[in-house]
Parts: C-alpha cells; sequence; structure tokens
C-alpha cells in the first residue's frame, strides 16, 4: 500500500525560480527551484562554556536531472536514453529521491553511473521501481554549507576539537566530532596530521566532503561569544522526503526550509489508526511507555510524547490526552515547533519506520 501522507506542506522561499525544462520524453534537466536558508547557531555564554545548537541544511546543493525508471536491478537503476556522462555523479557526492509509487521519497546515495545506469549503496533489489520517477540532487556537505575555509563565516578554528566549533551529527550509536584545523601539529609530534575539515578521531584525513543529508540534523558547538549565522544556498527538494527512524535514537529535521511552520500537532508522528505503529510513534500513558520526540531547548532536553491513556482522577484530575511534556501532562504541547533538528527515541520491538512528508509546494 502506498504510504499515507499526513499533511501538505507550502512553503514561501525567497528567490523562488521554478522553471523545469523538458529534455524529452524521459529525462528532465532543470533551472532551479533556488532559494537560500540560514543557519544560526548561539554565541557561547563565556569563554568556558560553549554552547550546542541542534540545526539542520534543508536545501539541496543542486538539481541535476529527473527521469522515468526503465528497469531495476541489484542496487541500480536504468533509464533509458539517459544520456548522463560517465561518471558524473561521482565527483561531488549525489544521491537519488524515488519521486513516485510505493517507496516515493525515499533517497539512496549514488555510487557510479553510466550514460543510462545509476548504482546506488544499499538498496538491495529495485526491480519492483520500474516506471517510477526519480529526480537526482547533487548532496551538500561540510565544504560546500561551511565553506573550503569556514572562518570566513564566522566558524572558530583550531588546532584540535577543543579549540574550534564543533560541527556534531549521531550515527545511532555515537556522537562523531567534526571541526576546521587551521594549526600543524609539530612533525616530531605528528608527521601526518594536516589542515581542513578533520574529525576529533583523525586529524591526517580530510573530510570536507562529508555529506549533510537533507533529512538527518546535526549539532553545532560554539565556542565564540558571538552568534554564528551561516546563509546557504541551494535548491528546493520539491518531492516527497522520507525521515528513516530505526530503533534507538535518530537525530533528524524536517527536510524542507518551512521554520515554524511544522509542530507536533501538524506532524503526522502520531496517528490514531496506525495501531501497529507501521508509519508513526506509538503513544502511552506516560515517557516511559510511549515514544518519544527530544528536543533541546540551549540548556536541557526536553521530552514530548502523545497521550492516549487517562489517569484516575483520584490520582490526577487534571491531565489530558494528546501531546504533552514528561515534565507536564496537563499542558498541549501540539503547537510545539519542530524547527532545526531533534531526537526521536523509538523502542523495540516496534519496526523502523519512514516519517512521512509530502511534497513542498510555492504559494
Amino acid at each position: 500500500m502506498p504510504k499515507p501522507h499526513p499533511h501538505r506542506v507550502i512553503a514561501t522561499l525567497a528567490a523562488f525560480l521554478a522553471a523545469p525544462l523538458a529534455i524529452d520524453a524521459e529525462v528532465t534537466t532543470f533551472t532551479a527551484p533556488s532559494g537560500y536558508t540560514t543557519i544560526v547557531a548561539a554565541a557561547a555564554s563565556d569563554a568556558s562554556t560553549p554552547t550546542y545548537s541542534f540545526v539542520s541544511h534543508s536545501l539541496a546543493r543542486k538539481r541535476q536531472a529527473a527521469a522515468v525508471v526503465t528497469s531495476g536491478g541489484t542496487d541500480t537503476l536504468t533509464v533509458t536514453n539517459a544520456g548522463w556522462t560517465p561518471g558524473e555523479f561521482v565527483g561531488t557526492p549525489h544521491y537519488v529521491l524515488i519521486a513516485s509509487g510505493d517507496t516515493e521519497g525515499d533517497i539512496f546515495d549514488i555510487v557510479s553511473n553510466t550514460a543510462d545506469t545509476l548504482t546506488v549503496s544499499g538498496a538491495g533489489d529495485l526491480s519492483a521501481l520500474a516506471t517510477v520517477s526519480i529526480t537526482i540532487y547533487e548532496h551538500n556537505t561540510l565544504t560546500s554549507v561551511f565553506g573550503a575555509d569556514p572562518t570566513t563565516k564566522g566558524l572558530t578554528a583550531g588546532l584540535d576539537a577543543n579549540t574550534a566549533d564543533q560541527i556534531i551529527f549521531y550515527d545511532g550509536a555515537a556522537f562523531k566530532t567534526y571541526f576546521y584545523k587551521n594549526v600543524n601539529i609539530p612533525d616530531f609530534l605528528d608527521p601526518n596530521d594536516i589542515l581542513g575539515w578533520v574529525t576529533s578521531a583523525d586529524n591526517t584525513t580530510d573530510v570536507g566532503d562529508t555529506i549533510l543529508p537533507p533529512n538527518e540534523g546535526f549539532v553545532i558547538l560554539r565556542r565564540a561569544l558571538t552568534a554564528l549565522s551561516v546563509v546557504a544556498f541551494g535548491d528546493v527538494i520539491d518531492d516527497s522526503v522520507n525521515v528513516p527512524i530505526a530503533d534507538g535514537y535518530n537525530l533528524i529535521c524536517v527536510p524542507y526550509p518551512i521554520s515554524g511552520s511544522v509542530t507536533l500537532g501538524t506532524s503526522g508522528l502520531y496517528d490514531a489508526e496506525d495501531t501497529d505503529y507501521s508509519h508513526s510513534l506509538q503513544p502511552g500513558l506516560d515517557a516511559n511507555t510511549a515514544e518519544l520526540v527530544v528536543l533541546w531547548d540551549g540548556s536541557a532536553y526536553k521530552q514530548y510524547f502523545y497521550k492516549n491513556v487517562n489517569i484516575p482522577d483520584f490520582l490526577d484530575p487534571n491531565d489530558i490526552l494528546g501531546w504533552v511534556s514528561s515534565a507536564d501532562n496537563t499542558t498541549d504541547a501540539s503547537g510545539t515547533p519542530l524547527d532545526g533538528s531533534f531526537f526521536i527515541l523509538r523502542k523495540a520491538p516496534n519496526p523502523a519506520l519512514n516519517w512521512v512528508f509530502p511534497t513542498v509546494v510555492s504559494p
């Protein structure tokens, strides 16, 4: 069955320029529906106390082409007469977004391409995708968003992660820290270190091409006493985008530049008819029984869940049903915005799910 679309999002973007140009019946290239988004990290409160800002990047770096799949195989999608240049989607990272059919919204990273065939990563058997529409986008990376030298955009660089601003990702099991290294370690201490984007665990490998997926969030640790504001330009993803949610904590984001437009109540994260929790979160009496949306408020985490069981009045006469916080079950929290990035805690034995987002359209 096709997955439900819980709501329709309307986005108004500065510099929105939509003009698709048909090349033939099967392949389309584009001038961009383009815009910009501003990534903001709060200033540190003092020299020894950095701040953490949960942020996201909600534009594609570039939309390259659209097509209709002719046939699929194991990790491959073929488009007859596509006319792509072999390897054109590999020099910089690209992904293919499924734009129709039962798996609409799924994203696969492109590993290689020929003139008519894409090879993607970890997709498995794609034979069922014959006749579906796809769109190819160029990924954003650390370098494309923050710059080859991010100090020009206000990031603090340093000798190590303890002196520089950090870009932090969560992979479902652990945090991974990236920073811009602009000071060499003396060769007798470390002859192999480099200057540039590195990780806290490896200062010898350039990681400037690290991908910032459109459906994953990240954290900026800010050391400077001034706020960071990075304006990043890109192309609007005007297809549906799914946000995968696996068992455990997932650091995710709304994959569109629509700050303030999606709330707990409009998110579709709770669906009363989804009794097997295949596409929404499990409700419960409290934070111990329900699945959680966890937001950072600048100083602490706040847990939210959908409460679908009343507490007996003699124990708590004021509790309500609906979206509430774990600290207050008497106040409706459905208007809480899902901006930047945030965690979702998926609990076993519930299956992995896709948080389904509909197409973004311009009024």
